[in-house]
């Protein structure tokens, strides 16, 4: 007994076995290897003395699963070795089973082939099935992956203790936003409460001093004017450091320190911890 495709798929697929049995009717093929196009479907019968049954099989065929790619022989190949070997980060991949070749590893990725691919340290992705990483705003908050079930279980990144969320840009309970996107552990709530008091006071005060400076003579009154430019200068900064601009690292730094000043307030009077 001979297993054989039938004439339409001949030309397209091939079937190999390593030995063939007929026993009272039973027949037995062993280690039969089937191979043609992914996704198809394919027939063969069985030939006694070169005469066909008229019984006619079918078998399907997979199609190519994720991490791998059609290549020019039509085979499903996956990308990478797809080894767990930790040195080796930077193995070529594909996150679908629809393209004919294997992408790159971006330099904001690591990827241990197939579709294991995870941001690096600072940057974060929306999903799985994406291969677009961002910058997160505030860099320590986003942690990344460092090994290959990582790219399973937090596919998005992993974000740093006290962080959450698109970007790891929002604070977990228990915790709330300091300056820069930082995030810092709520104190009690009775010392939440007595900073907000005191804060409350030093601004009434400084209130205060404006409206008295206002009303001196114009030579007695250059301290208000003094604050009120202080003032107007502290929020032109957190103006200007909102804008996603090239600015020279030096001027940066400079921000940096003008916008910890400028964010006392948001500091301060922190709902998130009450």
């Amino acid at each position: 007994a001979t297993l054989r495709l039938t004439e339409e798929f001949r030309a397209s697929a091939k079937v190999l076995y390593n030995d063939s049995q007929a026993r009272k009717g039973l027949y037995n093929f062993k280690k039969v290897q089937v191979t043609a196009m992914p996704n198809t479907k394919v027939n063969f019968q069985i030939y006694l003395d070169d005469e066909p049954s008229s019984e006619i099989f079918s078998l399907h065929i997979r199609k190519c699963s994720d991490g791998e790619i059609l290549n020019f022989r039509n085979e499903c190949f996956p990308c990478g070795s797809d080894i767990i070997n930790q040195s080796n980060n930077k193995q070529p991949y594909t996150l679908t089973s629809t393209e004919n070749q294997c992408r790159s590893c971006p330099s904001e990725a690591y990827c241990w082939g197939k579709y294991h691919i995870g941001p690096t340290a600072g940057h974060w992705r929306i999903s799985s099935k994406s291969a677009t990483f961002f910058t997160c705003p505030y860099p320590d908050a986003c942690l990344g992956v460092s090994q290959k079930s990582d790219t399973i279980s937090h596919p998005q990144g992993k974000c740093a203790e006290g962080y959450e969320g698109h970007l790891c840009a929002n604070c977990q309970q228990g915790w709330a936003h300091s300056f820069q996107f930082a995030c810092e552990k709520c104190p009690s709530v009775a010392g939440t409460i007595a900073r907000m008091v005191f804060i409350f006071i030093i601004f009434l005060v400084f209130i205060v001093i404006l409206i008295k400076a206002s009303l001196l003579s114009v030579k007695k009154s250059l301290m208000g004017v003094y604050m009120r430019v202080f003032a107007n200068y502290l929020q032109i900064v957190m103006l200007t450091v909102s804008f996603d601009l090239n600015w020279p690292w030096q001027v940066r730094k400079f921000f940096e320190y003008q916008e910890i000043v400028g964010s006392i307030s948001e500091q301060a009077f922190s709902f998130e911890c009450l």
